[in-house]
Parts: structure tokens; C-alpha cells; sequence
């Protein structure tokens, strides 16, 4: 007999390991409010992208300053991230 064969289309390796929807912890840590701020900064940087990198951001940051800190890494312009953490910082201090 022959051993029982895998479609090599979805090797074992290669199944995600987890899901793709944001982990609870990361909407618990921080407002939609902040997140959908956070998004609004960042669109006119990178685009549409902005939502996917926010809430990836927000499941990692420990607080809003390294939440704004995580999603600026994004930007490639120098001195429109200077303006962007600037910018962060002055909402943060309000909110």
C-alpha cells in the first residue's frame, strides 16, 4: 500500500496558524475612537493600507504614544513623519 497522499496545493506547513481578524486584546487596549484617529493620520501617508496598519499596531502597542510611534515607521518621507509624530503627539495630549 502506498502512504496516504497530501494535495500539494496546502502543505501542513503552510495552514495559518492564526486568524486574520484582530485579537480581542488590541479593542479592548484601545478606543475605536483612537484607532480611527490613528487610521486618519495615517491615509493620506500610505493610502488605504492605513486600516490594516493601525490595527496591527494597536494588538502590539502597549500605550496611544507607541500606537502612533508603530504606524509612523510606515511612512518613508523623513520630514512627513517628523509632521505626522508631531501631529500625534499634540491629539495624544488632548485626548
Amino acid at each position: 500500500t502506498h502512504p496516504p497522499s497530501r494535495h500539494l496545493s496546502q502543505p501542513a506547513s503552510l495552514a495559518p496558524s492564526q486568524p486574520l481578524s484582530q485579537p480581542a486584546s488590541a479593542q479592548l487596549r484601545f478606543d475605536p475612537a483612537v484607532i480611527a484617529r490613528v487610521e486618519a493620520g495615517l491615509a493620506p501617508h500610505i493610502g488605504a493600507v492605513a486600516k490594516v496598519v493601525a490595527r496591527r499596531a494597536a494588538a502590539r502597542a502597549r500605550d496611544e504614544a507607541e500606537l502612533y510611534m508603530l504606524v509612523a515607521d510606515e511612512i518613508e518621507d523623513a520630514e512627513a513623519k517628523k509632521a505626522f509624530l508631531r501631529k500625534a503627539i499634540s491629539i495624544a495630549r488632548k485626548s
